[in-house]
């Protein structure tokens, strides 16, 4: 008779594994360094998620950065610079910068295209919703959030890897400034 789930124990297992992969990343995570960093076995691992690959999926998740909710009443190019300062520098850096591998990643690998599809459409879905209703925007809400969510990421993406700061915010100034001329 199998042992039951310690439901307890396996929500710390898996606050433990956002932790570990926002730290280290998924891009050949291995169960025994996850397991040991836990304080735990790669046998438990699998007993409380079943395979390493619903530990991942449901840390994945449980990681993805949170698409701040729009402030219709604000200027929407001061609240795109905010949900910016947000991505890089703030609370959703270290989120966002493990979205952007697992995105890289699903280009190759069909299990994780899932997950990085989910992201991007959550983000999409929610833009989308704030542009309809803000009174500033007047172009078709879906392109402007399409180009503001991959504009973003791009931006996101190219200061991680360059760290160049100056640049890259004049970028998302004008994408902004832009995004409110549409």
């Amino acid at each position: 008779m199998a042992r039951p789930i310690d439901a307890q124990r396996r929500q710390e297992l898996l606050d433990g594994t956002v932790d570990y992969i926002i730290g280290h990343g998924v891009a050949g995570l291995s169960l025994r360094p996850l397991a040991d960093a836990l304080g735990t076995s790669d046998r438990m691992l699998i007993h409380h998620f079943g395979s390493k690959q619903e530990l991942l999926t449901q840390a994945l998740a449980a990681s993805a950065p949170r698409v701040p909710l729009f402030d219709t009443s604000a200027r929407l190019d001061d609240t795109i610079l905010g949900i910016w300062h947000a991505m890089a520098e703030g609370s959703q850096r270290a989120r966002v910068m493990l979205t952007l591998e697992v995105m890289a990643l699903a280009v190759h690998d069909e299990t994780l295209r899932p997950l990085a599809l989910a992201t991007t459409t959550e983000w999409l879905d929610r833009v989308t919703e704030a542009l309809e209703r803000h009174p500033a925007y007047s172009g078709d809400p879906r392109e402007g959030a399409t180009l503001l969510v991959s504009g973003l990421k791009g931006f996101a993406l190219d200061l991680y890897v360059t760290g160049d700061t100056a640049r890259v915010e004049s970028a998302v100034r004008r994408l902004a400034r832009a995004l409110v001329d549409l």
